[in-house]
């Protein structure tokens, strides 16, 4: 571990030691250099070297010390091998700056290790001013009084110990002599010079010249020399030196050209200013053939290379186009530049020229355009010179006389030899030149090349010098050939127009800007009523019904042509509809046609009358109706369907039909509106679309699509119809019909109740029946259905218990009003209802009841039976209608005739158990043991038979049959039956006859059930083993198999005379074992899983206690 941290304190101290010396060498004044020993390679360059040298740093670092070295490579190589093996670490050579020049420097190179490798770190100091003041001061130094120059001597404080004759001036100028003080300013710089063991140089003024002393201290002998020079002409050539330089920097600068400095190979050193888009920076060290056009780089590389080679300027034409796209040509001059006979490059001298260029394209183009022009116009320049009589054609015109294209002129004889009527031309010609005629002539000519013959119209003036002789006849030539022949076509063609005119069945007409008529065809007087005189004397505002008929006309001088409807007063005094055409003609005039269209307007007026009542019905549907294309674009909707989709109409045309339809149905019903064709135009379709407020609704659907003649199909035309509500009322019709059935087989009215709660729920409906008392005084809330859930949050909210809730009926006014005037009552604010029915105490709770159980409306609906309230049936939901009523209030007929028919069915019932109990009561007085059993038979075979999810009705018949199942056994002896031990075959064989006695005693009894044939089968076995009749399998009736099991079972559990009980498991086991075999599988499961959920035989039992939930 202190191997690790010794490791990492050794990296880190290293790592600050490499930043510390990088840092160093970054920033330090001295100018450094890292070089690769074996090849000389500049490794790295600090900022001095790069501002020293003039070289970018990356340039610098892909050079070679002997690049820039003076001496031979091979002698730079043995000094960097000194260095490298610490031989010499100090030296003096000659270093070439980027721009050529030679600086004196002195180099301190000594290794250093880098990466495990040995690296050259160089110090450089430049010591060129340093060794020509050396040089000066050797020169200077001579012995003083032979020097011209005046020389000093200077003890270090400044007292004057020497001075040379050439000193004299200086020291009157000072007021000075040999052992004073010198002046304050020259005793600073000696004593700075003494000190830092210097060379100074000062200037001083002496008679107007000026001086240059370079002070030189002698510390072993204590004082400072100082060695003067007139330098008055120098600094004069270097003030106009500096002046000129100055000069031309403001006229570098300040010049609209670009002057660049390249090198050898052409990389840019200097440029004056930018190029658009690019700063100098961005310029320099680039190759100045990276700034020309791709495709003429390598030829601009090649002249520069050339007048690199051979001295001689060149000049050439480049394009340069920014990085933002815009693109500039420029003429450069390029021309060698020297320095002391060494070639070092070129000075370029680049203007940009691109207005001149587009200057130079646009007169290119002009040119074209002006002799395209000429050529389209067929118009040509030609000139005559009368001194040579030579004439000279345009390209044009040379074209029209047929002459060859490579030849500008031609002799008179080659010209007027072209032309037939040459004798009046000519002198045409002659009287322009001589007497100034006007020169305008129309003649025709035989081509030169193809004797084309051609009508000319020819044009001239004659120009004269000052003393009025004709210098050149100017004049212009145009082919008028097409334009004879189109005249001459004009003028048989507006023959045959007037001939149209005069005979056309419209009314035609040519007025001026004022409306005046200027012409007029017959039929326009036959239309109007009047002669064709009195016409021309009216204006179209005299005859027109609008009083803004001029500013039509304005409006038509104005886009050239117009088409209006309007009326005019003929001469009787009539108006007659007239469609009016016209257009703009020459000369401020227009050309009308007028059509009579009263007939068609009187139609239009039908048809618009007819449409607005079809709009009309349309609009005001209470159906939805829209109209659509064949693909299925939306071209018209009415109200109601806007209304449905919540859009307007402009949001609904253009839209797609498709749009409209539930996503999962689009496809299926797009294509049964394709199938439409002209033979089954009509469809009636029922699908399921949400409305504007999100809700779901269900809509009938009756597409037509409509056809032309041809079978083509125009478009669609849709009329929809909301039946959500019809068919939620048909589904409450069906679920209350439903229930109607279930509840007419009803042997109670718990059954009747579950019934009709089991359907409703299927609609989300809550229902509930309160029933009247004896004395018609309260209502007592017997049967409910809520969901469960939310019934037992209102009980907790509110503290009432339903079964323990009534009312009293004048209490409530809306169970006053259904009771007491027999009335449906229809609510859409149950939460009043709810309000009305509940102690004052908490009826403020009502809205959150109505909220939990999800009832908004109710329909209460009265029970009637023989003219007398028995009581109210009444639903709840939130989304009953007064639609719903009428279903209710016949639904509630129904209701009552079930309820009053349980009541008869019940005291039937309660007949016949009178009589089959007072048949078993016979049974008992012989044999007590029978009678309890067959109690506790008929309750175990009830419930066997309720876990097989028999009909109530069926249970009730089976523990009837059970009840008196032994009833034969009145006629076998009582001893027998009551013999306490093993009875004989015989006295065995007379039992078994009792299931034969109990039949033949019931079969003439009128029961509901088929008690008898129960009783007669109840022996019966599965293989056949039974008795009396031995039947197999579903030959025995389900309710016998039910007995059969219920009968063994309560037997051997029971004591018997003969033995005691053998209990529950042993009979379970028995019936388990003889399952399938001798008993009824399914009725063995139902019997095992009533044990299972419980049961024990009762003393008393009725089919009611069965169904308690």
């Amino acid at each position: 571990m202190s191997y690790v941290v010794e490791h990492n304190q050794v990296e880190k101290t290293l790592r600050e030691k490499e930043e510390l010396f990088y840092s160093m060498f970054v920033q330090h004044k001295a100018i450094m250099l890292l070089i690769e020993p074996k090849t000389g390679q500049i490794i790295d360059a600090n900022n001095e070297a790069v501002l020293f040298y003039g070289y970018p740093k990356t340039k610098l670092t892909s050079m070679k010390i002997q690049e820039i070295n003076c001496l031979p490579d091979e002698a730079v190589e043995k000094e960097r091998n000194l260095a490298l093996k610490r031989n010499k670490n100090f030296f003096t050579f000659e270093h070439k700056l980027s721009n050529n020049e030679i600086r004196l420097v002195e180099v301190h190179s000594t290794p250093i290790s880098i990466n495990g490798q040995d690296i050259l770190f160089s110090i450089i100091h430049d010591i060129t001013e340093r060794r020509q003041f050396e040089e000066r001061i050797q020169d200077l130094s001579r012995f003083p009084d032979e020097n011209p120059n005046p020389v000093l001597r200077f003890s270090k404080e400044g007292t004057l110990l020497y001075a040379s004759k050439s000193s004299a001036a200086l020291l009157r100028e000072w007021g000075r002599s040999v052992g004073e003080k010198a002046p304050k300013e020259w005793i600073e710089n000696i004593f700075n010079s003494f000190q830092s063991d210097a060379y100074l140089e000062i200037e001083t003024s002496c008679e107007d010249r000026l001086l240059s002393f370079i002070l030189a201290p002698i510390h072993e002998k204590g004082y400072v020399n100082a060695y003067g020079r007139d330098v008055t002409e120098q600094k004069q050539k270097e003030k106009a030196l500096l002046e000129s330089e100055e000069r031309f920097r403001s006229v570098l600068f300040s010049t609209p050209d670009f002057i660049l400095l390249v090198d050898i190979d052409l990389k840019i050193e200097f440029v004056n200013r930018p190029l658009p888009d690019l700063k100098v920076d961005d310029l320099i060290g680039r190759n100045i053939v990276d700034f020309v056009e791709e495709e003429k780089q390598s030829e601009i590389k090649k002249i520069l290379k050339n007048v690199l080679k051979t001295g001689f300027d060149a000049i050439y034409e480049t394009q340069y186009r920014t990085a933002s796209g815009l693109t500039f040509c420029y003429e450069t001059k390029a021309v060698r530049r020297t320095i002391n006979k060494t070639v070092v490059g070129l000075v370029l001298n680049t203007r940009d020229i691109t207005s001149r260029k587009q200057i130079e394209e646009t007169l290119r183009k002009n040119q074209k355009r002006y002799e395209e022009a000429q050529r389209i116009g067929l118009v040509g320049n030609w000139e005559f010179y009368p001194e040579t009589a030579e004439f000279w054609g345009s390209e044009e015109a040379r074209r029209i006389y047929g002459f060859s294209m490579d030849q500008e002129k031609f002799t008179t004889e080659n010209v007027e030899g072209c032309i037939p009527e040459r004798e009046r031309v000519h002198q045409a010609l002659i009287d322009l030149i001589e007497h100034n005629k006007k020169y305008d002539l129309i003649f025709d000519i035989l081509t030169f090349d193809k004797e084309i013959r051609k009508t000319i119209h020819s044009i001239a003036e004659v120009e004269r010098d000052a003393q009025g002789k004709p210098v050149k006849v100017t004049g212009v030539i145009s082919d008028i050939t097409k334009q004879q022949i189109t005249e001459k076509a004009l003028l048989e063609s507006e023959k045959r127009h007037r001939t149209y005119i005069e005979h056309a069945p419209l009314g035609i007409f040519i007025a001026n800007d004022k409306g005046e008529y200027i012409d007029v065809n017959p039929n326009a007087c036959k239309l109007l009523g009047y002669s064709r005189d009195e016409l021309l004397a009216l204006s179209i505002p005299d005859i027109s019904d609008e009083e803004d008929s001029i500013e039509n006309f304005k409006h038509l001088k104005e886009v050239g042509r117009k088409s209006i409807e309007t009326g005019l007063k003929k001469k009787d005094g009539s108006i007659i509809n007239v469609r009016l055409d016209a257009v703009t003609i020459p000369n401020d005039q227009f050309l009308g046609f007028v059509t009579d269209i009263t007939e068609r307007k009187l139609s239009e007026e039908k048809l618009r009358q007819s449409e607005e009542q079809y709009r009309s019905v349309v609009e005001d549907s209470p159906g939805m109706i829209c109209r659509f294309s064949a693909d299925g674009t939306i071209t018209f909707a009415n109200y109601e369907y806007c209304k449905f989709f919540g859009k307007t109409l402009d949001q609904l045309i253009g839209a797609n039909i498709q749009e409209t339809i539930a996503r999962q149905n689009r496809e299926s019903i797009w294509s049964k509106i394709k199938s439409l064709t002209s033979e089954s135009p009509i469809q009636v379709l029922e699908n399921e679309n949400i409305n504007h407020a999100g809700e779901i609704r269900h809509l009938r659907w009756t597409n037509r699509a409509l056809f032309n003649k041809k079978g083509h199909l125009l478009n669609y035309q849709s009329f929809g119809e909301d039946i959500t509500e019809r068919m939620r009322t048909d589904k409450l019709l069906k679920v209350l019909n439903k229930a109607s059935t279930t509840m007419s087989t009803a042997l109670a009215h718990k059954d009747i109740f579950d019934a009709i709660a089991k359907e409703l729920r299927k609609l989300g409906i809550s229902c509930y029946i309160m029933e009247s008392d004896e004395t018609k005084q309260y209502l007592y809330l017997n049967f409910l259905s809520y969901d469960s859930a939310a019934l037992k949050t209102a009980i907790k909210l509110t503290g009432i218990k339903p079964e323990n809730y009534s009312v009293k009926i004048d209490s409530v006014d809306f169970i006053r009003e259904v009771i007491r005037e027999k009335k449906t009552y229809f609510s859409e604010k149950t939460d009043q209802l709810i309000g009305q029915m509940l102690p004052k105490a908490i009826r403020k709770l009502s809205p959150q009841i109505e909220k939990i159980l999800h009832i908004t409306t109710s329909i209460s609906v009265p029970l009637i039976n023989e003219e007398q309230v028995i009581g109210i049936f009444s639903m709840q939901s939130g989304n009953l209608t007064l639609e719903d009523v009428p279903a209710a209030t016949a639904f509630a007929d129904q209701l009552s005739a079930a309820w009053k028919k349980v009541e008869l069915v019940q005291n039937l019932t309660k007949a016949v158990e009178g009589t089959i109990n007072t048949i078993a009561a016979t049974v008992e007085v012989r044999d007590p043991y029978t009678a309890g059993h067959q109690k506790r038979v008929a309750a175990l075979a009830a419930v066997i038979a309720v876990e097989l999810g028999l009909a109530r009705d069926q249970v009730e018949g089976i523990r009837m049959a059970a009840t008196i199942h032994d009833l034969g056994k009145v006629r076998v002896p009582a001893e027998i039956l009551s013999k306490p031990g093993r009875i004989t075959d015989l006295e065995y064989e007379m039992i078994k006859t009792h299931s034969r006695i109990g039949y033949d005693l019931l079969k003439n009894i009128d029961f509901p059930w088929p008690l008898a044939k129960i009783v007669l089968q109840h022996h019966e076995r599965i293989n056949g083993s039974g008795y009396p009749q031995g039947l197999k399998g579903d030959e025995i009736m389900l309710e016998a198999r039910i007995l059969g099991v219920a009968d063994v079972v309560e037997a051997m559990a029971s004591h018997r005379p003969y033995r005691p009980a053998l209990g529950i498991d042993l009979a379970l086991n028995e019936i388990t074992n003889e399952q399938g075999i001798l008993f009824d599988s399914d009725v063995v499961n139902a019997c095992l899983k009533s044990f299972k959920n419980g049961f024990k035989f009762p003393s008393e039992l009725t089919t009611e206690d069965l169904y308690i939930t």
